[in-house]
């Protein structure tokens, strides 16, 4: 959710004349090499929301806060003050702060003096301009700076703005529990009663008033959706309590959660702990009405991330976080820097040299940190380049190669996550198809089980097909059903793998071998494997004569793969002149006498219209093959 649009840091760490940094979204993402400065954006919000401290671990000192290069700059000028200052234009919502008051969007303007009794906060208008809010008075219209001071004042209570540090240590879990606890069940204001009492006396109080009790069964039902998410997000989550402690107000330790083998999570790897950061802030969040403005600046949470878990997490923060919260991270993963959404912004931090003239004119260099605002679109980019006079230009070209490189690998990544999730709910559903069947043949896509169903009741109409057919969804979700997960199957179930004669059926029936428990008796057929168990058996399409030299050559030897293209629809007897045919196949070429077939064919549906056409004489190229799945039944 955006909150923040704009953002000036002026004289801060690396940063030394003013920068802007435009273009922020929901989810606003600053990359860059080490010691670039990304890290300095989110702690210049820190400090300007928190006034006191720069980041979690660290308070705020001008001394080493204050830019080195400023530093050197006003070291030459006869005037001139060593300030900080942090602006910021906001644009809440109406839901989120609705006033009559301030403007749709206004900039508040924190300066932080060497001498801090100095300090000052302002308020503008969108174009810098002061805020005027007036009132009518005695029939005369005043003007009421008091109405916007004080308006500035609760806008910015209603922030809830968090910092996560890129070390996330036993002090920030503890912190990050408490802010738990006091966002769910007001426990220490309850507790402060009997705080300051002796130990006697708070545990007479405590036993009278039952609140330990109370405040448990409270919290433990406050939390229940919380370890839902935690179990939901970490596979590892078993068990999860979250007791009030009875002797001692130790608030930090009140959450138990238990992982795999009863292990407690504080001694679980950073990874599984790393886990729990999100869900509690957003909990957190959505539970603290009296802050309903939520800022998160999080340093490299892909930090103890495996990739998987680290894809997950950003998908996460696109998707889910940034819907009610506004997300400011740092990051060297491409996981986030891949993201590409109308949501997302982009920024390259990076390093540049300068020339300072300090004291008596002498020239010292100087780095200062810059951003670029990554445009999503990689395409804009390269035509932004074209134009851009930078001396970062080059690199920030190479860094466009490792975007492109980066989407390719997500894409990669998510195809191989999608085949995977549809491979286990193919499997599942499986499993449960042949529970109750002896014998199963397995195709590789649903267009060859309708064809190999239809030709069976043509050509056997009085005869009950006694095997169960099933289409896996590609010949690499066949090869790996039947080598490693078909074979767990069996006791007295029988299954069949048939495997289309073109180059990827060939190269992934081709694949089974030994090491499966696969072997080929050329004396029977030597394009068919069978496991040692003896009731699983790997088998490509047995060939009709007419065809055979699509497949082998003169010397009856297998055609090089990329030359394979025997599939079942083949085994059709079609004319190129028959409307069935033309509404199989459009658009089809002939090679050879074999037909090429299109690369998108027909929808299952439009199969099983089609193929009802089809006489008994359309299907005679089958009667092999059927008789060698038969063999291999045992029928």
């Amino acid at each position: 959710m955006k909150i923040i649009e704009k953002i000036e840091i002026k004289h801060f760490r690396s940063f030394g004349e003013k920068t802007k940094i435009s273009d922020i979204n929901d989810l606003n993402i600053f990359s860059g090499a080490n010691d670039s400065g990304k890290s300095n954006i989110l702690r210049a919000l820190n400090l300007f929301f928190h006034e006191d401290k720069i980041d979690f671990y660290h308070n705020f000192n001008f001394e080493n806060d204050f830019s080195r290069v400023q530093e050197e700059i006003l070291k030459g000028q006869k005037k001139g003050k060593s300030f900080i200052e942090i602006r910021v234009l906001f644009c809440p919502l109406k839901k989120q702060f609705n006033s009559k008051v301030l403007p749709d969007k206004f900039w508040i303007i924190k300066r932080f003096y060497r001498d801090n009794t100095k300090n000052f906060i302002d308020i503008k208008n969108e174009n810098g301009k002061d805020i005027i809010h007036t009132r009518e008075k005695n029939g005369k219209i005043i003007e009421r700076k008091e109405d916007v001071s004080k308006a500035k004042t609760n806008f910015l209570k209603k922030i809830n703005f968090q910092y996560i540090p890129a070390i996330k240590d036993e002090k920030f879990s503890d912190y990050l529990k408490e802010k738990y606890q006091d966002a769910i069940g007001k426990a220490e204001n309850e507790l402060d009663k009997v705080k300051s009492q002796t130990i006697e006396n708070w545990k007479k109080e405590m036993t009278s008033l039952n609140i330990t009790k109370i405040l448990d069964e409270k919290i433990k039902e406050e939390s229940k959706k919380l370890f839902e998410d935690f179990a939901k997000r970490a596979s590892e989550i078993k068990k999860a309590n979250f007791n009030i402690p009875y002797l001692e107000i130790a608030y930090s330790s009140a959450i138990d959660v238990e992982t795999d083998e009863k292990i407690p999570l504080k001694n679980r790897g950073d990874g599984v702990q790393a886990k729990f950061i999100p869900v509690i802030l957003d909990e957190i969040a959505k539970r603290n009405k009296e802050k309903p403005i939520v800022i998160w600046a999080f340093e490299e949470p892909e930090n103890s991330y495996e990739y998987k878990n680290a894809q997950k997490l950003a998908d996460d923060f696109l998707n889910e976080y940034s819907e009610a919260n506004q997300i400011f991270i740092t990051t060297h993963s491409f996981n986030f820097l891949s993201l590409n959404s109308g949501k997302v912004s982009t920024h390259r931090i990076y390093k540049e040299e300068l020339k300072v003239k300090g004291r008596d004119n002498e020239e010292s260099n100087h780095f200062v940190s810059r951003v670029f605002t990554i445009p999503n679109d990689a395409d804009n980019l390269q035509k932004k380049l074209i134009d851009l006079k930078h001396p970062e230009r080059e690199k920030l070209e190479e860094e466009l190669g490792i975007y492109e490189l980066n989407g390719d690998l997500k894409k990669i990544y998510e195809e191989k996550e999608k085949e995977k999730k549809e491979y286990l709910e193919k499997k599942k559903e499986i499993n449960r198809l042949i529970a109750s069947k002896k014998k199963v043949l397995f195709t590789e896509g649903p267009t060859d089980k309708i064809i190999l169903e239809k030709a069976w009741k043509k050509l056997y109409p009085k005869i009950q097909r006694d095997f169960e057919i099933i289409a896996m969804g590609g010949a690499g979700h066949l090869q790996n059903y039947i080598q490693n997960d078909f074979p767990q199957q069996t006791e007295k179930r029988t299954g069949v793998a048939l495997f289309d004669f073109d180059q990827k059926g060939y190269e992934q029936w081709n694949g089974i071998n030994e090491k499966n428990k696969f072997s080929i008796d050329k004396k029977k057929d030597k394009f068919c494997k069978g496991h040692s168990n003896k009731k699983i058996f790997a088998t490509l399409l047995t060939v009709p004569s007419h065809l055979k030299e699509y497949v082998f050559n003169d010397q009856s030897e297998v055609l090089s793969v990329p030359n394979l293209r025997l599939e079942t629809e083949h085994f059709l007897i079609l004319k190129s002149d028959d409307k069935t045919f033309l509404k199989l196949f459009p658009k089809c070429g002939k090679e050879r006498g074999i037909y090429e077939l299109p690369n998108k064919k027909p929808s299952v549906e439009k199969y099983i219209e089609i193929i009802d056409e089809l006489t008994k004489k359309d299907f005679e190229n089958f009667k092999p093959l059927f008789e060698k799945i038969k063999t291999l039944f045992g029928v």
